[in-house]
């Protein structure tokens, strides 16, 4: 009987909405190994992610704190924190373990609200400034939509995933659990599956305005043809 080798991933936040749009999709082609605090696995304990990477070629990280929708749950500006020391953890776990492949999605608020073709300071259309990614956050800052202490940590985190040879690929269009916005996944798993057999480090904006993500974006830049 024949048989395949199939790559061993782990999936930090498994259990979220993105996770949960993604692994079974993922499942068609890799053995998956979920990671997630609804299963009782916090990213920020190091040693027990570093027990479950035995047999891991890749890390997909998702896990951390939603976008401005947790600030109707009581989060504060400090919470957003949480989202690089989980993703230090995810590094350190990495580098502990020996998993060469780190790949990150990040988000394209990064950038500022749907204008990742605008020039820095330039107004959005909810009448914010565009600053660089990543901006500071300060306490003049407009606490709600961008910018927002959670496009603010993302892109920090984005930072240091790339520095530490990751792959990020900054999306848009994942966060609306109502379903409208369900056939990005599809473009998202394919860039992921890139990233898995080709090891090419860097950050890559695949977002694009509204909801959309372009495939063809994360293709060309990842070197692949057809």
């Amino acid at each position: 009987m024949e048989t395949t080798n199939r790559k061993t991933i782990l999936v930090t936040g498994s259990e979220g909405w993105v996770g949960g749009n993604l692994v079974p999709r993922l499942e068609k082609e890799y053995d998956v190994k979920r990671y997630d605090l609804k299963l009782g696995r916090d990213i920020n304990d190091v040693g027990g992610l570093v027990s479950c990477l035995n047999g891991v070629s890749v890390i997909l990280h998702l896990a951390g704190m939603r976008g401005p929708d947790c600030d109707l749950n009581g989060a504060t500006v400090d919470d957003y924190k949480s989202i690089h020391e989980g993703t230090k953890s995810v590094v350190e776990a990495c580098e502990k373990a020996g998993v060469k492949r780190l790949i990150y999605l990040s988000t394209g608020a990064v950038y500022g609200t749907k204008l990742f073709d605008k020039e820095p300071g330039q107004q959005t259309p909810n009448g914010y400034i565009r600053q660089e990614m990543p901006y500071p956050i300060t306490d003049d800052t407009p606490y709600c939509d961008n910018p927002h202490p959670y496009s603010y940590w993302k892109g920090v985190s984005s930072d240091y995933v790339a520095e530490h040879g990751g792959t990020v690929f900054y999306v848009n269009g994942l966060g609306s659990p109502n379903g409208e916005w369900k056939i990005s996944f599809n473009n998202i798993a394919m860039a992921v599956k890139l990233a898995i057999e080709k090891d090419v480090p860097g950050k890559f904006n695949i977002a694009d305005e509204g909801c959309s993500v372009d495939i063809s974006k994360a293709d060309k830049l990842l070197g692949y043809k057809g």
